[in-house]
């Protein structure tokens, strides 16, 4: 597989994982979203961690972006 082949399918790997990831979030109650849990000795509610896994998401996007710009 060449190099550009490659590029083109971890691009479409993300997002096909992203997908999944969005329809998966939208079936979770809003209630629920309140619900925390603790990793690593840190507690942070669910509302948290899908806000700053939002943020890593936009980061990767914005790198996804960069390198089909080229």
């Amino acid at each position: 597989m060449s190099r550009e082949q490659q590029r083109i399918l971890t691009i479409d790997e993300f997002l096909v994982s992203r997908d999944r990831l969005h329809r998966a979030v939208e079936l979770i109650p809003e209630e629920r979203l309140a619900d925390t849990f603790t990793s690593k000795g840190k507690t942070i509610s669910l509302l948290d961690f899908l806000g700053a896994m939002m943020q890593h998401d936009l980061h990767h996007r914005s790198q996804i972006e960069q390198v089909t710009a080229v």
